[in-house]
């Protein structure tokens, strides 16, 4: 059977370039070029400068070109040129993505099933593995609050960067091992985090900030409810045998100082919190796989 043919589809149009630094008020020839498939060239052409760009279909929300050229103008040129002047961005296609999406709701049930296990044998050695597991189930969920804080000190260095969610912190490297990806440069990891990211939430915008250290001596806080529960079961299974000292806080199993009001938590019994910790790890695993079986 014959492969079908898909004919090239050009859209044009003249528009100022709204957030392209400089050039704001100069007025460009947009050129959209399709050949099939969901890439799409770009070219900004005026008298004073020419740009290139190849993007997808998926940034702006449609899933074919017909579609595309049905938006508003000012759409397509604001995506576009967020596109040229985005720092740490290079547009992906989109099985690409879609492949570390699957990747990262498969080892989220690989890793809650872990924890389960080690929770079920007080086995202590979890804490890690929860702060992972609620920090990217936060990014699946439409209010969690997602920022980059880069580490940019003299250069760019992915391995010292974070995600920020309304959960906690999750290091860049770890989420790239949840997606099983590594880019051949710092630069190349934060595009494809950022671009993962999107390819979840929507090519909404993600605020960067300067990643904020603490000092030695400082101890950190802890945003989640079910990671607090967990470092609080992880004190009680290893009762007097921790010698992590942390004064009036609470050691976390990786090393450093959890500070926070436990509540009625530290009344709670082994068995009890471990029931809580586990049944709020099942919902999660359910949900990955919800999620999982659509993709």
């Amino acid at each position: 059977m014959r492969n079908m043919q898909v004919e090239p589809k050009t859209l044009s149009f003249y528009h100022r370039g709204i957030g392209l630094k400089y050039f704001s008020d100069t007025v460009f020839l947009y050129e959209l070029g399709y050949n099939g498939g969901s890439e799409i060239t770009v070219t900004l052409k005026s008298e004073l400068l020419s740009e290139h760009l190849k993007t997808y279909l998926w940034y702006f929300n449609v899933e074919s070109f017909d579609e595309l050229e049905t938006l508003n103008k000012a759409e397509i040129v604001s995506i576009i040129n967020r596109q040229i002047t985005e720092k740490y961005f290079r547009p992906m296609p989109p099985d690409k993505l879609e492949q570390y999406v699957k990747n990262l709701m498969d080892n989220v049930i690989k890793a809650t099933n872990e924890a389960i296990n080690s929770i079920k044998n007080r086995i202590p050695n979890f804490t890690s593995t929860i702060k992972n597991i609620v920090g990217i189930n936060c990014i699946f969920d439409d209010d969690c609050e997602i920022t980059l804080e880069l580490d940019e000190i003299g250069k760019l260095s992915s391995y010292y960067s974070l995600i920020g969610t309304s959960e906690g912190h999750l290091p860049v490297p770890i989420f790239l091992s949840y997606i099983g990806a590594e880019g051949e440069s710092d630069e190349e990891d934060i595009s494809i985090v950022k671009n993962t990211l999107y390819f979840i939430r929507g090519y909404k915008y993600i605020p960067q900030e300067e990643r904020e250290y603490y000092s030695p001596d400082e101890v950190r806080g802890v945003k989640s409810e079910l990671f607090k529960k967990a470092i609080v079961l992880y004190n009680k299974l290893q009762k007097e045998s921790s010698d992590e000292e942390c004064g009036d806080s609470f050691p976390d199993g990786m090393g450093y100082c959890r500070h926070f009001d436990p509540g009625e938590l530290i009344q709670k019994s082994e068995e009890e919190l471990a029931d809580e910790v586990i049944g709020s790890l099942i919902e999660i695993r359910e949900k990955m796989i919800d999620m999982r079986s659509r993709y």
